[in-house]
């Protein structure tokens, strides 16, 4: 009873937090602002009083650090009255993505020689400092040398990738079983949604790109996935997405294919990343005392947050409305 009384009141708080959510409105107001100081002014009004106080002399950083507050401020108003255990398998898994996707981003800086692949020190253990020092590695080895131990194995346990997709394919699997062993109920379950993603992906990949032996570059376990992988990927491109029917990936993979070639691949990872937002939405509303409700709360803010960031910067360096627009999730 005790635990069904807390779950309830953290429910309750979560659909407050909620309520003070950007709406459509919000962002149309936004993204039609004339100019950056129009955009900090309407921010002033909101949760982002932060954001819209900084100073824009301090450039991105400064923004960042502001987002970051923000973000930090509404993560810890949503799970301060969890149990320690639930509070510490969020953290595990929310701050893991955020390190994920900047060594993703640094590990790109390097194999396209592009110094300067943006990184977000928004949540994750890698602060800044961390981060700017990262991107002035002159190979993998080197950038994973300087990390925290368990992302320092991963880094270099993926280090002799002939390339980027390789990397990621390797580094990402080490990741979700890392993140599989700390997690467990509903954490593990949106876990094992990630799985699915990756499998999806280098299956796509595999296939546009000839590779016919695509088993040994896929995932064990997964959660829509789970059970049916298997026959799915000795399938080609059109049965694989329809064997996907009863899954939330099926229109992501059926965009992401069109053409039969490279060309649309960018939209997989952004429509895979919805649908599993979607889906976790979904069980939060089937479970409304689950995990899953301050999962999806934190989710719609990590996206808000990176929303917030990309008007900001728009409207820095004075894009249309319409790219703006086009950067917004």
């Amino acid at each position: 009873m005790g635990s069904e009384l807390a779950n309830a009141y953290v429910l309750g708080l979560v659909s407050g937090l909620q309520s003070k959510n950007l709406t459509k409105k919000d962002y149309a107001q936004l993204i039609e602002s004339k100019d950056l100081r129009e955009v900090l002014s309407y921010l002033d009004s909101t949760q982002y009083r932060q954001v819209a106080r900084t100073n824009p002399a301090g450039g991105v950083k400064a923004f960042d650090e502001a987002i970051s507050a923000a973000f930090q401020k509404a993560y810890g108003e949503a799970t301060s009255y969890l149990p320690e255990a639930d509070q510490q398998m969020l953290q595990t898994l929310f701050k893991g993505m955020w390190d994920l996707q900047n060594i993703k981003a640094i590990a790109r800086s390097i194999y396209l020689k592009n110094q300067g692949m943006p990184t977000m020190a928004f949540f994750g253990a890698l602060s800044h400092k961390t981060l700017d020092e990262a991107l002035k590695a002159q190979d993998l080895r080197d950038f994973g040398k300087n990390l925290p131990e368990d992302y320092s194995t991963m880094v270099l346990k993926a280090s002799d990738s002939k390339t980027l997709f390789e990397f990621e394919e390797k580094l990402e699997k080490q990741f979700l079983n890392m993140m599989l062993s700390k997690t467990k109920s509903d954490v593990k379950d949106y876990v094992n949604t990630l799985v699915d993603s990756l499998n999806i992906r280098v299956y796509l990949i595999c296939k546009l790109n000839e590779v016919d032996d695509i088993a040994p570059h896929t995932m064990a376990g997964g959660y829509h996935l789970s059970g049916i992988l298997d026959k799915l990927i000795r399938e080609d491109i059109q049965s694989f997405i329809k064997g996907l029917a009863n899954t939330p990936y099926q229109k992501a993979v059926s965009q992401a294919a069109e053409g039969g070639d490279m060309s649309h691949i960018h939209l997989l990872d952004a429509g895979l990343a919805k649908a599993i937002v979607d889906d976790v939405k979904y069980r939060s509303m089937l479970h409304p005392l689950s995990l899953n409700t301050v999962i999806y709360y934190l989710k719609t803010k990590e996206i808000e947050a990176l929303n917030v960031r990309s008007i900001i910067f728009g409207k820095a360096y004075q894009l249309s409305n319409e790219d703006i627009s086009g950067l917004i999730s």
